[in-house]
């Protein structure tokens, strides 16, 4: 019994280290909020590694007066546990239950319309 915890763990090691190396699996989850629009630009995308221990996380970006958040894309690479994903459109919380101890890498796009027309901006 003793050899086959350690078979199941060194196994699991081995999953998640093909896992942090961003190799993708058929366990890709992606979750879109807002609505895509030719227009708009990205003006973020987050890139990252969750660790074991971390049960939750919010991304947060602000913007000026003149620039409206209309879209956001995460992506979720974990082949051991599902997420939950949350999302205002400034806003984006991942979290996990309490059971859930592994790695995941994630990608948050950002992407916003302009409000103002007379004033330019850095990105269009």
């Amino acid at each position: 019994m003793k050899y086959m915890f350690s078979l199941f763990f060194f196994g699991l090691l081995l999953l998640q280290k093909k896992h942090v190396l961003g190799k993708k699996t058929e366990y890709d989850q992606v979750w879109e909020f807002g609505a895509d629009n030719p227009k708009s630009y990205e003006i973020l995308e987050l890139q990252g590694l969750m660790e074991n221990w971390r049960k939750g996380e919010t991304f947060s970006v602000e913007v000026s007066k003149c620039v409206e958040i209309v879209y956001n894309k995460v992506e979720l690479y974990n082949p051991v546990a599902k997420p939950i994903v949350e999302s205002t459109l400034n806003n984006v919380t991942i979290f996990f239950e309490e059971k859930d101890f592994s790695r995941s890498m994630y990608k948050i796009i950002f992407k916003a319309n302009r409000i103002c027309k007379n004033i330019p901006l850095l990105w269009g």
